[in-house]
């Protein structure tokens, strides 16, 4: 069976794909095959693998799922789920609510912001991918992997990344969140300030020029 108009789970990140196989079978949206495009900037609600020329807007109710994609313009999440994978977003990702699993070889062209999103369970994680500006993640009650240590898998015990770190040309910010954040194995072209976070913060810092934690 299909995830989102014909995704398997082996092309949807681990950390949605729940959600995904949830809300796909609650709208029994669940055969078909991938969408080049959404047919405008809000009707973004199924799996895309083709060219978006424009800004993009996701909201509640709404699984927007780019595998091997692009975005021209900017990505604005005030609800729903956002999954980005193999993807080029040519602007800015701002993400203020909902849930998110940017991944896999993922380009931003502009800035990641995320900020103010509510308290959750569920796992957010932006992995394996390259922020050509600042990376910022604020105010925040949902927790976070942007980057993830090493764990042992297999009889004979091997480190497998479960988030792999990402490439930041500007700064990394993470500060004032409520909700554990893990950042490690990211090189960050500028500075890096970790600061004023309530919950289990674990930073690892790599290549980075400056950083600030308090």
């Amino acid at each position: 069976s299909g995830l989102v108009n014909g995704a398997t789970a082996g092309q949807i990140p681990q950390a949605l794909a729940q959600r995904l196989l949830e809300e796909s079978a609650r709208t029994q949206n669940l055969l078909g095959c991938p969408v080049s495009a959404p047919t405008s900037g809000s009707s973004c609600n199924g799996l895309y693998n083709g060219t978006f020329n424009g800004n993009l807007t996701v909201s509640s109710g709404q699984n927007c799922v780019f595998v091997n994609g692009t975005v021209t313009g900017n990505v604005q999440v005030n609800g729903g789920n956002l999954v980005l994978t193999q993807t080029n977003v040519g602007g800015n990702v701002e993400i203020g609510g909902g849930a998110f699993d940017i991944s896999s070889g993922t380009t931003i062209g502009g800035n990641l912001q995320i900020q103010n999103l509510a308290g959750s369970a569920g796992q957010n994680q932006v992995c394996g991918s390259f922020v050509n500006n600042n990376l910022t993640f604020q105010n925040n009650g949902a927790p976070v992997l942007i980057g993830a240590a090493s764990a042992l898998s297999g009889p004979v015990p091997v480190p497998v990344l479960s988030c792999a770190g990402n490439y930041i040309d500007g700064n990394l910010t993470v500060q004032n969140n409520t909700a554990a954040v893990s950042a490690v194995g990211n090189k960050v072209g500028n500075n890096l300030t970790v600061q004023n976070n309530s919950a289990s913060t674990i930073v690892n810092r790599s290549e980075e020029h400056t950083s600030e934690l308090q």
